[in-house]
């Protein structure tokens, strides 16, 4: 799934535990809160009614907590606050997931998203509160949780006013922190970066009333040009365009340098946290709360040779083997496809992977589930987002204008998605996005083998499955690279910026995503754009390993009823044992990964020789 937000599950129990806040979820039943919000017809988004959570009366329900449970409060009183606070943080939850959906609608306004952003910040705000809250209550030294509300005061007679103050001002200061360094994070990426532009000879000759400067009370001109700046100039043809890539690559270099620093601010905040919550190291402690028992830190750095050596030079030798004249026809006829309409075109190609398929796009387009069309207000990107009220799942789509090639792969991504979610939901499963991601990559493959009937032309399936072969592979070496990456970074004693540069270049090389030509321009930004290392280290690992069991169905000779057991069989205990109950190999094994490089580069190299 590309973009999609992260969902969890949020359980509510009548007893006070921390798991009550630590699972939260976008996936879980919300009913009543969506009662509320929502009455119109499934997909019909044009008249909105939703209500904003009492944030400040949550903030108020905390501050009373906080204030006095050391105090002689009963077990009683504590319960009925608190069971107010998480009833508010439910709503948050639930108005959330709901509002995020609305942004990727057609109708979407400004006062919506603003309203969106909103509720999304203050319900992490909640959440955060919360967990200390619970922490605080519940949790003895010893690691015993108080599942019992008659259990509350004898833990506050035990552990009342020696433990649990320190324990509370520490763990709340952490995590305080490292929400500043967010906000700081993006301010950044937001902010408009200015170069001077005195030192351009040229700029004193564009006529006056084009002029980019800004004239101080003194009289003199400041030249400080923005990328409106740029873009403006470029447009009027007063600049080239290889002067404008000069430019605007001098101010990311700017950027790059302030993101550099505030990135080696959350290494060092990060390894605070994971050594306050007794792990060695930072990635130990992002891989249990991302992972659990799935896969470990050492899984992981099993893989790692297999990915740089037989994946990496399949890659290399995909990627050299590209026709680029036939993609830019796909391009084209691409743009045509969604011009003229979708629908027919996918569903002749879902048609010839399974009838199946083809039942449940009808069902998708007559309930109103599908938005795909291109739309300034929607937000960008392709999503699968599962609505909880009615427990089904909608797919929202906004191609480039024009759509390409990629939009297209984009549709048959999120099918895959939908395909897993409406399976996992009829079964009664909790659904799991790695999972679904195996599905969403199996399903781009199969549906390519058969765009010779989307792009009516028999001879260009061969060549763009070998492009999205290699997008996959492309895929699975960036998250391992990433994940090797950030691993440095939580362990090298002395770091600075040109140390990190010098980290990212190394890997580039290694993993075989760059040349020694090519390298000083990829090490100065490139690795700036991607917010992973900032907002969520060691999450796109999972990307990873899903491609590489959908790679596995792929190349099965029975892809169809293995897609089906999957999701039948998936459940949230995570992707290795999805994998098993299907019969699928390990995707963290390093022999079944040597296998399945082996089996592309027979199919797709050794075949073209």
């Amino acid at each position: 799934m590309k973009n999609r937000p992260i969902t969890a599950k949020l359980i509510k129990a009548s007893l006070i535990t921390l798991a009550a806040v630590l699972l939260i979820s976008l996936c879980g039943c919300y009913k009543s809160a969506y009662k509320s919000v929502y009455s119109g017809a499934a997909g019909d988004f044009s008249q909105i009614k939703y209500h904003l959570p009492d944030f400040k009366r949550f903030n108020t329900i905390c501050t009373y907590i906080e204030e006095n449970y050391e105090n002689s409060l009963s077990a009683f009183e504590i319960n009925k606050q608190y069971q107010e606070a998480l009833d508010i943080l439910d709503d948050m939850a639930a108005m959330e997931c709901y509002m995020e959906i609305l942004t990727k609608a057609d109708s979407a306004n400004e006062s919506v998203l603003k309203d969106y952003k909103s509720v999304k910040s203050n319900r992490k705000t909640a959440t955060d509160r919360l967990w200390l809250i619970t922490d605080n209550l519940l949790i003895e030294p010893g690691g015993r949780i108080a599942r019992k509300m008659n259990d509350l005061e004898a833990v506050l007679n035990k552990f009342g006013g020696s433990y649990y103050p320190n324990h509370r001002g520490t763990k709340q200061q952490l995590l305080k922190d490292e929400s500043d360094l967010l906000v700081r994070y993006n301010s950044q990426i937001n902010y408009h970066y200015a170069i001077d532009g005195s030192k351009y000879s040229f700029l004193y000759k564009i006529p006056d009333g084009e002029k980019v400067y800004t004239e101080k009370s003194d009289g003199t001109k400041v030249w400080q040009l923005d990328y409106s700046d740029i873009e403006k100039l470029y447009s009027q043809g007063y600049i080239s365009e290889e002067t404008a890539s000069k430019m605007l690559y001098d101010m990311d270099k700017m950027r790059a340098k302030d993101l550099g620093n505030t990135l080696i601010y959350f290494v060092q905040k990060r390894n605070e946290i994971a050594a306050y919550e007794g792990f060695d190291t930072y990635k130990e402690y992002a891989y249990s709360k991302l992972y659990g028992f799935d896969y470990t830190v050492a899984d992981v750095e099993a893989l790692r040779a297999v990915i740089k050596n037989d994946f990496s030079t399949l890659y290399k030798d995909l990627t050299a083997s590209k026709n680029f004249e036939l993609l830019s026809e796909a391009d084209s006829k691409a743009a045509a496809i969604y011009d003229g309409g979708l629908i027919p075109g996918v569903k002749k190609v879902l048609g010839s992977v399974s009838a199946d398929y083809t039942d449940i796009l009808t069902e998708l387009v007559s309930n109103q589930r599908l938005n795909y069309k291109y739309s300034q207000n929607k937000q960008g990107g392709s999503f699968t987002v599962l609505i909880p009220c009615y427990e089904i799942p909608y797919i929202f789509l906004n191609p480039g204008s024009p759509a390409s090639f990629d939009d297209v792969n984009c549709f048959f991504h999120e099918f895959g998605n939908y395909y897993y979610l409406l399976q996992t939901v009829n079964e009664g499963f909790t659904c799991d996005r790695a999972s679904s991601d195996v599905i969403a990559g199996a399903m781009e493959l199969l549906c390519t083998k058969h765009y010779g009937l989307l792009f009516d032309r028999s001879d260009i399936c061969e060549e763009l499955l070998n492009v999205r072969i290699s997008e996959i592979l492309y895929d699975i070496l960036k998250a391992f690279l990433y994940d090797e990456f950030e691993s440095i970074l939580f362990t090298e004693k002395e770091l600075d910026y040109e140390k990190v540069r010098e980290i990212y270049g190394r890997l580039l090389i290694e993993y075989g995503l760059a040349t020694e030509e090519t390298l000083a321009y990829r090490t100065e930004t490139e690795w700036m754009n991607d917010p992973e290392p900032y907002e969520k280290p060691f999450s796109s690992i999972s990307i990873g390993i899903s491609a590489i069991a959908a790679l596995e169905i792929y190349l099965s000779g029975n892809a169809e009823e293995i897609c089906d057991e999957f999701c039948v069989n998936s459940s949230e205990f995570g992707i290795r044992i999805n994998c098993g109950e299907c019969g699928l190999a390990d995707p963290l094994n390093e022999k079944n990964a040597a296998e399945i490089s082996g089996k592309l580069t027979d199919r797709f190299i050794k075949t073209k020789d």
